[in-house]
């Protein structure tokens, strides 16, 4: 595995972690917890989660959601190949983090089917939304640390590639035929 498709999962899993604990902090701002519950008191905490507002829940969802969706998008827009590959890795990864949370802190049983909904389609979308910006008319490879543009274009019904290099191996600005 090349060192920086690594350094795409942990970037989106950062951004994304950084993502649910702001959203977390929102929801339980809208939804304070009732007075006289203890948060050293785990039954306490599970009763509340339980009998928490629907509200709660689907905020909860929605900040999964968008977390999800931006760390595929950053996971897939760093990764170098098999972009998707490394967003579903992170949904893989809050999926499996996020359902135990889910189960452990006694959610409800629609909450927890209606995140196994969340966590992979968004990554999914996510990694879809960078692989659109990234196939744009010009197209950009990054090619052992040297940036290329590729130009497509037909001459006479005969497909042209139009290479401009900053490297040494490619003359700028040459002409391929495909």
């Amino acid at each position: 595995m090349k060192f920086r498709n690594l350094i795409a999962v942990v970037v989106g899993v950062v951004v994304s972690i950084i993502i649910i604990v702001i959203g977390e902090a929102l929801a339980h701002i809208l939804n304070p917890l009732p007075e006289g519950i203890n948060m050293n008191d785990p039954e306490a905490f599970k009763s509340f989660v339980t009998n928490a507002p629907v509200s709660l829940h689907l905020i909860i969802l929605l900040n999964y959601a968008l977390a999800c969706f931006v760390g595929g998008l950053i996971a897939s827009s760093i990764a170098i190949d098999n972009k998707m590959n490394k967003a579903m890795s992170l949904g893989g990864i809050f999926m499996g983090v996020g359902m135990f949370s889910l189960i452990s802190l006694a959610h409800p049983t629609w909450v927890i089917i209606c995140s196994v909904l969340v966590f992979l389609p968004f990554a999914y979308l996510g990694g879809r939304m960078s692989l659109k910006i990234s196939s744009k008319k010009n197209k950009y490879l990054f090619f052992l640390g040297y940036h290329k543009r590729i130009y497509f274009y037909h001459r006479k019904k005969k497909p042209i590639v139009v290479i401009q290099s900053l490297d040494f191996i490619v003359k700028p600005n040459q002409a391929y035929s495909v």
